[in-house]
């Protein structure tokens, strides 16, 4: 079915399935971001049949992108953040590829960006299973927090990582999850100048220890570890940790943000910050929600002059979290708009 976004008016197909068989649902649009209501259209009734049973999904608040909503956030229309890869393409308009004729090598992206957020889903779950089911929901609602990416959500996430961890003692997960929040928290006021709060990134580094005291391959603690690494500046400190843990969980989002950092913070070249957006846009591919890449692709915008590119990303960002501190200085920053 075919469904128009009421803000932007863009257009998308939905697969079968997605959508109920009748009755209004709630969409996210994949171009303005804008949640809003769509009819399903009405179905001749069907002889009954029994439905193979699928999963819950508490990881998710709304449903799975389709590939053409992938394929749209790959490709939308307006001003974009951009990697110089060399001189652009002479080519009038009316000679560039169609939207829709998309190459083999966009196709098979798309498939990979699909097994990817699929793989995030099957390991968080098998990560989980240990856990009680109290524990599993705290865990769940602290890593949506961390998504929001403002201070009080950072400091709620830790707490509930905390509670989960102490329901779970003999589990290393949630201590090294909890170190991980803490360590963007730490990292969040270090950004801000508030150097009162630094505390929290030595903290992290304390849990990160604590849990890999009870698993050496706690691939959370090691991020926290890398994290910490890149923040502290002694990045080259960060990259083993880092590299262990993309092998213990591949899918995991927050490896690909913490690999930006540690690019980042080891050299200040161009080319650098254009392995480090790379890094970011593979985050944000795995975790849309994911606003600490956004304003990270942002920022660095800023820094390759790209003042519209990174106004219209930071205006997204708040327009999903208002609180969003770092968002608001930056944006602040940049020169008054033409």
């Amino acid at each position: 079915m075919l469904i128009r976004c009421q803000r932007c008016q863009a257009v998308f197909s939905l697969q079968d399935g997605v959508a109920p068989a009748a009755g209004r649902f709630q969409v996210e649009c994949g171009r303005c971001l804008q949640i809003f209501e769509a009819a399903a259209p009405e179905k001749t009734p069907q002889p009954p049949t029994t439905p193979a049973p699928r999963p819950a999904d508490p990881d998710r608040d709304e449903r799975r992108a389709t590939a053409d909503e992938l394929a749209f956030a790959l490709d939308p229309p307006g001003p974009k953040l951009q990697i110089d890869l060399g001189p652009r393409s002479s080519a009038p308009p009316s000679l560039r590829p169609k939207p829709k004729a998309r190459s083999l090598k966009t196709a098979l992206f798309l498939l990979a960006a699909l097994l990817l957020a699929g793989g995030a889903f099957v390991a968080t779950r098998a990560r989980l299973a240990g856990l009680s089911r109290t524990a599993q929901v705290r865990m769940l609602e602290a890593r949506r927090k961390l998504l929001r990416d403002d201070v009080q959500s950072l400091q709620e996430a830790a707490a509930l990582f905390t509670k989960a961890a102490r329901q779970s003692p003999d589990e290393a997960e949630p201590e090294g999850e909890r170190a991980f929040a803490l360590v963007l928290l730490g990292g969040t006021h270090l950004a801000l100048a508030d150097h009162a709060e630094l505390r929290f990134l030595q903290e992290g580094l304390v849990a990160a220890k604590a849990a890999l005291q009870d698993d050496a391959g706690d691939a959370a603690a090691l991020r926290a570890l890398a994290l910490h690494a890149a923040l502290s500046g002694t990045p080259d400190q960060g990259a083993g940790p880092l590299d262990q843990a993309a092998r213990r969980a591949p899918a995991d989002p927050w490896i690909p943000y913490t690999r930006a950092e540690l690019l980042l913070a080891s050299s200040p070249t161009r080319e650098a910050r254009e392995a480090a957006l790379a890094a970011l846009i593979a985050a944000r591919l795995a975790e849309p929600r994911m606003l600490r890449a956004q304003v990270g692709a942002a920022a660095i915008a800023v820094e390759r002059g790209e003042a519209a590119a990174a106004r219209l990303e930071l205006t997204r960002v708040l327009q999903q979290n208002p609180r969003h501190e770092r968002a608001q200085r930056l944006l602040a920053s940049l020169p008054p708009a033409p």
